[in-house]
């Protein structure tokens, strides 16, 4: 369930550059089908979170799988761009759904340090969709064209609600909050944007999705349109590359034990700016060997797990009663980037790697700064200290 978002973006990335040759679009427009989806992540976070909070996880998330399958079916069968966009946003919206839920149930049931570990361990599986996603895509895309793709997906999420409908208990803990209003998202969004805690965290974890984000949606115009690999080649670059993101998870998981949670971010922080700079003199150089882009990349993955998940139960673990609320703020942050980011590196495309190394080491040096400049002076939370 914490992979679903990655099963339902990256395979379809492969499809892109294709798409703009079979409706005869512009790069920018297509990019819109992966912009519309992060917008529609981002719409679920709003009130999946809050209302799981009261109604429990289990109704929500099963809600959600049901309109990301028919959402999902309606893609395959879209005829134009403009209802690929639509499709891929209301896909989006229900799959959401998994990506909040996951986040709270682990906090449910979790103390803040298993919470820590068991999120980077849920952080190795959704890495593992993107090794294989867009090689995937590329081979279904070479023998049955892009809408065989979107039927991949349907054929992976069936039995995964099935599974869920059968299998998953309610976790939310009672007592429950009262029914969810405007005034109280407002009223907890707004709480939880006071805690200086939580904002510190939070900012790292935008920071250094926006370099992931920009390598997710930019990727396929880099490394197809203007480096000229071919879709399947993409494939097993990009599932290269996101190796790291794996890897990087893996060993998260077992140094947060030994060096804490702030030491592993701060880790993390300098792995992926020091990357992101040698990416970005790579670009501006010109040099257009394969491993001098990926090489940075890989690391820059590398780096970004050991920031993400680990600040995120940072984040979310001293608000227990708003697990739901934190969860969804947190993922609306993080996906108004995505979105932001995709559109303008669409508009700035210039058939070279420069914008998307550019926005990369950026995103790197503002996870540096933001960690000396907060997170490394925050006090310690009670939530911490018997810990």
């Amino acid at each position: 369930m914490s992979a679903l978002s990655s099963v339902t973006l990256d395979p379809f990335l492969a499809a892109l550059p294709r798409i703009v040759s079979e409706f005869g679009a512009t790069v920018n427009s297509v990019q819109l089908t992966v912009t519309a989806f992060f917008v529609g992540l981002a719409c679920g976070q709003l009130f999946y979170g809050p209302f799981s909070d009261h109604y429990g996880r289990r109704p929500m998330l099963l809600g959600g799988l049901v309109l990301c399958l028919a959402a999902t079916i309606f893609c395959a069968t879209a005829g134009s761009v403009d209802a690929l966009v639509i499709g891929r946003f209301f896909q989006a919206l229900g799959v959401s759904a998994a990506s909040v839920l996951c986040r709270s149930v682990v906090r449910d049931l979790n103390t803040w340090d298993e919470a820590a570990q068991k999120l980077a361990i849920m952080w190795v599986i959704f890495g593992l969709a993107p090794v294989v996603g867009p090689y995937l895509g590329s081979l279904l895309l070479a023998t049955w064209g892009w809408p065989a793709i979107f039927w991949y997906m349907v054929a992976a999420m069936a039995p995964l609600l099935l599974i869920m409908m059968l299998g998953l208990p309610e976790t939310a803990p009672y007592p429950r909050p009262p029914a969810p209003r405007p005034a109280n998202y407002i009223r907890n969004f707004v709480f939880l944007l006071s805690q200086r805690h939580f904002v510190a965290y939070l900012v790292t974890i935008l920071c250094i999705q926006t370099a992931i984000f920009a390598f997710v949606t930019n990727s396929p115009f880099v490394l197809i349109t203007a480096l000229g690999f071919s879709p399947g080649e993409f494939g097993l670059l990009f599932g290269m590359i996101m190796s790291g993101h794996v890897i990087g998870a893996a060993v998260g998981a077992r140094i947060v034990r030994r060096r804490g949670i702030n030491q592993t971010i701060r880790l993390g922080g300098l792995i992926s700016f020091a990357a992101g700079m040698v990416l970005l003199v790579v670009a501006w150089t010109g040099i257009n060997q394969v491993f001098a882009i990926t090489i940075p990349l890989f690391f820059v993955l590398y780096g970004s797990s050991l920031i993400v998940p680990h600040a995120m139960a940072a984040a979310m673990s001293p608000y227990p009663a708003m697990a739901g609320a934190a969860s969804s703020l947190a993922g609306i942050a993080q996906l108004l980037g995505g979105a932001v980011i995709s559109y303008v590196l669409g508009i700035l495309f210039d058939g070279t790697s420069r914008p998307l190394a550019t926005a990369i080491a950026l995103s790197g040096l503002g996870v540096v700064v933001v960690f000396e400049l907060l997170v490394r002076h925050l006090p310690v939370h009670p939530s911490q200290a018997a810990h």
